[in-house]
């Protein structure tokens, strides 16, 4: 189930890091989705804060953050194709129970596309609010991994860890992908990058040049990954997707492309300079044609 040398849509502009278009948010979402399956992208993305403090906000973070299994479930009824991708949940903000129980109820009901993608956090602000642990996230975030994954795969779960306790429970339904859905671990840190090696199927930083990710192949195989094994790297292509008049710079983004891919990168996140949803389509549209068709 990996995107090999794939595109997919890395926001629907919904208000988070302050950019939404115009028009009713269900719109944008549905717009935004049935072209992104219609148009080869490999998959739609959906991010993740509960709350917003107001500094954080200031300064780029956004106010409003739609809860990303929504916005994933509200795509996967108007789509057939296109995987889901949660980029990412924060895992120290739920339950892992809570997590496995949401989650497999979105790969159930989508027909098996979601690829879940988690992180630690980092905005103690928010974890303070929640009553999240954010001192010892890390460690929460891998006992819950563990324990997600046997909530998919158990028809009844013991677990005893650390966190988390629970004795001859069902987590129903479990998730349609067998084993299970692919975990993809977000973060720049060597550390994200061993957690995804270690407990998950794949790495999603945020940037990072071709040589960081050449670095980072040769890290994982430290790590223990072996080339045998199908592993994803995906990362963001935030910059040199525009000219300075806003239209596509179909050259830089091919360049862009080869690079990362030729680095081991394994699919890239993209996102548009748009008003509307009808103008955002529209440059999907020509991203399809004059860089998707070529890979």
């Amino acid at each position: 189930m990996e995107a090999k040398r794939g595109f997919g849509l890395g926001r629907i502009p919904l208000g988070q890091m302050g950019q939404r278009l115009d028009g009713p948010p269900a719109e944008t979402v549905v717009a935004l989705a049935k072209a992104a399956d219609e148009l080869g992208f490999a998959f739609v993305t959906a991010q993740d804060h509960s709350v917003a403090p107001r500094a954080w906000s200031d300064e780029g973070g956004g106010q409003t953050w739609y809860e990303p299994f929504v916005v994933l479930a509200y795509a996967a009824a108007v789509t057939s194709r296109i995987r889901l991708l949660t980029d990412v949940v924060i895992v120290p903000y739920r339950s892992p129970f809570q997590l496995a129980k949401i989650s497999a109820s979105l790969d159930q009901l989508s027909g098996g596309r979601l690829i879940l993608g988690l992180g630690v956090g980092y905005l103690e602000e928010e974890f303070s609010i929640l009553k999240a642990p954010f001192a010892d996230r890390g460690a929460v975030t891998d006992d819950s991994i563990e324990v997600l994954k046997r909530c998919w795969t158990e028809e009844w779960v013991d677990v005893s860890t650390p966190y988390f306790q629970a004795k001859d429970v069902s987590i129903s339904p479990q998730p349609m992908q067998q084993p299970r859905p692919p975990i993809w671990i977000g973060g720049n840190s060597w550390r994200a990058l061993r957690r995804a090696v270690e407990l998950a199927d794949g790495w999603s930083p945020y940037s990072g040049s071709p040589d960081h990710f050449r670095e980072a192949r040769a890290r994982a195989r430290d790590y223990g990954l072996t080339d045998d094994r199908p592993f994803d790297i995906s990362m963001s292509l935030p910059r040199g997707i525009h000219k300075p008049d806003g239209s596509l710079d179909i050259d830089s983004i091919l360049r862009q492309a080869d690079d990362y891919f030729d680095a081991g990168v394994t699919s890239l996140r993209v996102g548009f300079r748009a008003a509307t949803p009808a103008e955002y389509v529209s440059k999907m549209e020509q991203f399809s044609r004059e860089i998707i068709a070529r890979f």
